[in-house]
């Protein structure tokens, strides 16, 4: 896919270090990290970096030996080449590659044996030619069950990367980059109004803005103010939930509930491990998901000043990026919370 280049990728804290592997791969193939791994939810720019991967060789190696391909095609590509007895041909097409970019490898989880063998053997055959695999996946390889021991192994043999979800600044980056191109004068509250509705991934925001510029070119409105923006995704969405408010009390008390910490606890200054978590994590989702300014988030938790809240914040995002449970229960909370 040519649109997807390294300059039109939005670079976030979330993903600044999967970002420099991609490039860092890009300009050195099967030198640097083989495999390169990348994993983290839907919607975060994995496609995108594997195909900038893929682009940035042809512009440089025109010649070079280029194979994007999901992992769902890449079963069904290996099922009818095995039913119509044509295993050769395939071998030959998969193993001369210079350059393998596998989409959503965790969709080879829980499948037969023959299948996982044939990507085992293409993977070594690759590997032992000292030709590139880049791998995306929507979970780390430790995460990724149903799949052999053998290939779980191999998919850490290189670098591990994770994409984390666009933190506030970057989804107003993102949001500018996909309206100047507009005819559309995007005005910029409604930009902060925006990225403080959607906070998951890039799809949500670019489905936004899609929603927004219909209702205005029937309209006939040039002007998009935060009513016309709220108005947008309202009449498209009819989910009134996405575009609520989220009250800052209302995340403390679905994270004081999970962590069995009270409200008034998260205020105070206590500093016991589990009140400490507690606190840090409703100050991240309050960052996240809200677009309150730091002074603001640090008075609702008694007072804290707002270099505490940037403390808590990237504390609690490198600790996600280190530890899929932690993860999994923000996740949860979110899910609460909206």
């Amino acid at each position: 896919k040519e649109k997807y280049t390294f300059d039109n990728f939005i670079q976030g804290d979330g993903n600044v270090w999967a970002k420099s592997a991609a490039l860092a791969v890009s300009e050195d193939l099967a030198l640097t990290y083989n495999p390169l791994f990348i994993y983290g939810g839907p919607g975060l720019g994995k496609t995108h970096l594997l195909n900038a991967i893929g682009n940035e060789i042809l512009k440089n190696i025109p010649d070079a030996r280029v194979k994007y391909v999901p992992a769902e095609s890449f079963i069904n590509d290996f099922l009818d080449h095995l039913r119509l007895g044509e295993m050769e041909k395939f071998k030959k097409t998969y193993r001369s590659l210079d350059l393998l970019l596998i989409d959503d490898i965790q969709s080879l989880s829980g499948k037969k044996v023959a299948t996982q063998e044939e990507f085992f053997n293409t993977f070594n055959a690759l590997h032992d030619k000292q030709k590139q695999i880049v791998l995306t996946s929507d979970r780390s390889p430790k995460h990724l069950e149903g799949l052999e021991e053998r290939l779980v192994t191999r998919f850490s043999w290189g670098l591990t990367q994770h994409i984390t979800p666009p933190e506030f600044e970057t989804r107003i980056a993102i949001l500018q980059s996909k309206t100047e191109h507009l005819n559309y004068n995007f005005q910029n509250d409604t930009l902060e109004y925006l990225a403080g509705q959607f906070d998951s991934n890039v799809r949500d925001l670019e489905g936004a803005i899609n929603d927004i510029t219909l209702v205005a070119r029937v309209k006939k409105i040039k002007d998009i103010t935060i009513d016309v923006a709220a108005e947008a995704i309202r009449a498209r969405k009819q989910d009134v939930s996405q575009i609520l408010v989220i009250p800052i009390d209302k995340i403390q008390n679905e994270v004081g509930n999970f962590y069995g910490v009270s409200v008034k606890e998260m205020k105070g200054s206590r500093r016991l491990q589990n009140i400490v978590l507690a606190r840090q994590v409703a100050m991240y989702l309050s960052r996240e998901l809200t677009d309150n300014s730091l002074p603001k988030i640090g008075k609702e938790f008694g007072g804290k000043d707002h270099t505490t809240v940037i403390h808590a914040h990237a504390k609690i995002k490198s600790l996600i990026d280190e530890d899929d449970n932690l993860r999994l229960e923000i996740e949860s909370i979110k899910k609460k919370i909206k």
